[in-house]
């Protein structure tokens, strides 16, 4: 038997809101959803230059809803739009080929429009080698990844037969 339902209400201008209620057998569940309203978060995401990058891939942490979340990318003029979201912390992970990525944390205490946010993506540097055992041979399948300014990187690589 299953001992609870979860319930989920989403509508333009609110954060979704959801709710657990305990099942109670086959007598049905009655339940009042409150809606609140979102903070709305806009951006724009420049590289050092001042220049707007597009296509940069914007994600939040945790995504907030039970929902996909939406595949959301800068436009032609760097900017993006955010679904509303609730009270909480987040992260807002921007990122690009060309650029590092960058997280960005997000306090949201209070519901309504947020001040735009200002995204600077620093240009990427190349990286190369080869990884040799103690003999001096290449290796095949290592995994490399990096940090930053004590940050991890997102991105990793993996070396190929010549190492």
């Amino acid at each position: 038997a299953q001992k609870s339902v979860m319930l989920f209400a989403q509508r333009e201008g609110y954060a979704e809101t959801r709710l657990e209620i305990p099942s109670r057998g086959l007598e049905p569940l009655t339940q009042d959803l409150i809606l609140q309203r979102g903070t709305r978060i806009a951006g724009v995401v420049r590289d050092e230059r001042e220049q707007a990058i597009a296509g940069v891939e914007i994600t939040i942490e945790p995504w907030p809803s039970a929902f996909n979340p939406p595949h959301l990318r800068t436009s032609e003029d760097g900017t993006f739009v955010l679904p509303p979201l609730g009270k909480g912390s987040y992260v807002l992970i921007a990122e690009h080929p060309r650029f590092l990525p960058l997280r960005h944390e997000l306090a949201l205490d209070a519901n309504g429009e947020s001040p735009t946010r200002h995204l600077t993506l620093v240009t990427g540097h190349h990286v190369g080698g080869i990884v040799r055992d103690e003999a001096g041979l290449a290796l095949a399948g290592v995994t490399i990844s990096g940090s930053v300014a004590g940050k991890y990187v997102e991105r990793t690589a993996e070396t190929d037969e010549q190492g």
